[in-house]
Protein backbone atom coordinates (compact mmCIF):
# COMPACT_ATOMS: atom_id res chain seq x y z
CA UNK A 1 0.00 0.00 0.00
CA UNK A 2 1.25 3.46 -0.87
CA UNK A 3 2.25 5.77 2.01
CA UNK A 4 -0.32 8.37 0.93
CA UNK A 5 -3.11 5.77 1.09
CA UNK A 6 -1.93 4.59 4.52
CA UNK A 7 -1.89 8.22 5.71
CA UNK A 8 -5.44 8.72 4.42
CA UNK A 9 -6.60 5.65 6.37
CA UNK A 10 -4.89 6.94 9.53
CA UNK A 11 -6.48 10.37 9.18
CA UNK A 12 -9.85 8.74 8.52
CA UNK A 13 -9.48 6.51 11.59
CA UNK A 14 -8.57 9.46 13.84
CA UNK A 15 -11.40 11.51 12.38
CA UNK A 16 -13.87 8.68 13.14
CA UNK A 17 -12.55 8.41 16.70
CA UNK A 18 -12.94 12.14 17.26
CA UNK A 19 -16.45 12.07 15.79
CA UNK A 20 -17.49 9.16 18.02
CA UNK A 21 -16.00 10.79 21.12
CA UNK A 22 -17.71 14.07 20.25
CA UNK A 23 -21.06 12.29 19.94
CA UNK A 24 -20.56 10.56 23.30
CA UNK A 25 -19.63 13.84 24.98
CA UNK A 26 -22.67 15.58 23.49
CA UNK A 27 -24.96 12.83 24.79
CA UNK A 28 -23.37 12.97 28.26
CA UNK A 29 -23.69 16.76 28.24
CA UNK A 30 -27.38 16.51 27.29
CA UNK A 31 -27.98 13.96 30.08
CA UNK A 32 -26.23 16.23 32.60
CA UNK A 33 -28.27 19.23 31.45
CA UNK A 34 -31.51 17.27 31.90
CA UNK A 35 -30.47 16.28 35.42
CA UNK A 36 -29.52 19.85 36.31
CA UNK A 37 -32.82 21.04 34.86
CA UNK A 38 -34.73 18.60 37.07
CA UNK A 39 -32.84 19.72 40.18
CA UNK A 40 -33.44 23.40 39.37
CA UNK A 41 -37.15 22.69 38.81
CA UNK A 42 -37.46 20.99 42.22
CA UNK A 43 -35.58 23.82 43.94
CA UNK A 44 -37.82 26.42 42.27
CA UNK A 45 -40.91 24.53 43.42
CA UNK A 46 -39.54 24.35 46.97
CA UNK A 47 -38.70 28.03 46.93
CA UNK A 48 -42.14 28.93 45.61
CA UNK A 49 -43.75 26.88 48.38
CA UNK A 50 -41.37 28.38 50.96
CA UNK A 51 -40.42 24.82 51.89
CA UNK A 52 -36.73 24.99 51.10
CA UNK A 53 -34.95 23.38 54.03
CA UNK A 54 -38.04 21.40 55.00
CA UNK A 55 -37.72 18.90 52.17
CA UNK A 56 -35.99 16.20 54.19
CA UNK A 57 -36.42 15.57 57.90
CA UNK A 58 -33.55 13.25 58.81
CA UNK A 59 -35.11 12.23 62.12
CA UNK A 60 -37.89 10.54 60.13
CA UNK A 61 -35.40 8.47 58.12
CA UNK A 62 -35.29 4.77 59.03
CA UNK A 63 -31.52 4.74 59.59
CA UNK A 64 -31.39 7.96 61.65
CA UNK A 65 -29.62 7.67 65.01
CA UNK A 66 -29.27 10.57 67.37
CA UNK A 67 -25.79 10.45 68.83
CA UNK A 68 -25.54 10.73 72.58
CA UNK A 69 -22.70 11.47 74.93
CA UNK A 70 -20.27 8.59 75.58
CA UNK A 71 -21.61 8.20 79.11
CA UNK A 72 -25.21 7.89 77.88
CA UNK A 73 -24.16 5.36 75.23
CA UNK A 74 -22.25 3.18 77.70
CA UNK A 75 -25.35 3.05 79.90
CA UNK A 76 -27.69 2.38 76.96
CA UNK A 77 -25.48 -0.35 75.47
CA UNK A 78 -24.38 -1.70 78.84
CA UNK A 79 -20.76 -1.98 77.74
CA UNK A 80 -17.42 -0.26 78.19
CA UNK A 81 -16.58 0.16 74.50
CA UNK A 82 -18.83 2.13 72.18
CA UNK A 83 -19.00 1.01 68.51
CA UNK A 84 -17.67 3.63 66.09
CA UNK A 85 -20.98 4.52 64.40
CA UNK A 86 -22.43 5.44 67.81
CA UNK A 87 -19.61 7.76 68.89
CA UNK A 88 -20.47 11.41 69.12
CA UNK A 89 -18.15 13.45 66.89
CA UNK A 90 -15.44 15.47 68.59
CA UNK A 91 -15.75 13.50 71.83
CA UNK A 92 -12.54 12.20 73.44
CA UNK A 93 -13.41 8.61 72.39
CA UNK A 94 -14.07 9.76 68.83
CA UNK A 95 -10.61 11.36 68.57
CA UNK A 96 -9.04 8.19 70.00
CA UNK A 97 -10.86 6.00 67.47
CA UNK A 98 -9.74 8.24 64.59
CA UNK A 99 -6.09 7.71 65.58
CA UNK A 100 -6.39 3.98 64.85
CA UNK A 101 -8.77 4.18 61.89
CA UNK A 102 -7.13 3.80 58.48
CA UNK A 103 -9.75 5.63 56.40
CA UNK A 104 -11.84 8.44 57.87
CA UNK A 105 -14.31 10.83 56.25
CA UNK A 106 -11.51 13.36 55.91
CA UNK A 107 -9.47 11.11 53.60
CA UNK A 108 -12.15 8.88 52.04
CA UNK A 109 -12.00 10.81 48.75
CA UNK A 110 -8.26 10.16 48.53
CA UNK A 111 -8.64 6.46 49.41
CA UNK A 112 -11.24 6.11 46.64
CA UNK A 113 -8.95 7.82 44.11
CA UNK A 114 -11.31 10.75 43.57
CA UNK A 115 -8.59 13.36 44.02
CA UNK A 116 -5.96 11.64 41.87
CA UNK A 117 -4.70 8.13 41.37
CA UNK A 118 -1.20 9.18 42.41
CA UNK A 119 -2.49 10.50 45.76
CA UNK A 120 -4.50 7.30 46.18
CA UNK A 121 -1.36 5.22 45.61
CA UNK A 122 0.64 7.30 48.13
CA UNK A 123 -2.22 7.04 50.65
CA UNK A 124 -2.54 3.24 50.32
CA UNK A 125 1.23 2.83 50.63
CA UNK A 126 1.23 4.95 53.80
CA UNK A 127 -1.64 2.89 55.27
CA UNK A 128 0.06 -0.42 54.46
CA UNK A 129 3.35 0.76 55.98
CA UNK A 130 1.53 2.11 59.08
CA UNK A 131 2.63 5.69 58.48
CA UNK A 132 0.28 7.94 60.48
CA UNK A 133 -2.01 10.39 58.66
CA UNK A 134 -0.36 13.80 58.41
CA UNK A 135 -1.83 16.43 60.69
CA UNK A 136 -3.91 19.06 58.88
CA UNK A 137 -2.12 22.24 57.96
CA UNK A 138 -3.00 25.44 59.81
CA UNK A 139 -5.01 26.60 56.77
CA UNK A 140 -6.92 23.30 56.63
CA UNK A 141 -7.60 23.46 60.38
CA UNK A 142 -8.98 27.02 60.07
CA UNK A 143 -11.24 25.92 57.21
CA UNK A 144 -12.51 22.92 59.22
CA UNK A 145 -13.13 25.07 62.28
CA UNK A 146 -14.98 27.63 60.19
CA UNK A 147 -17.13 24.88 58.66
CA UNK A 148 -17.80 23.28 62.03
CA UNK A 149 -18.89 26.59 63.61
CA UNK A 150 -21.40 27.47 60.88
Amino acid sequence: MKPERLMDKGVSFVSDLIGNKRQTLLQESNDANKTIGTVVKVLRECYAKKSLGKVCNLSEHKSYRQLKSPEEMRLALECDTIPGPFLKQRSEEWFEMRKTTKVTGSVAHIALGLESLNKQKVFIESVLSNVPHPEPTEQQQRAMNKWFQT
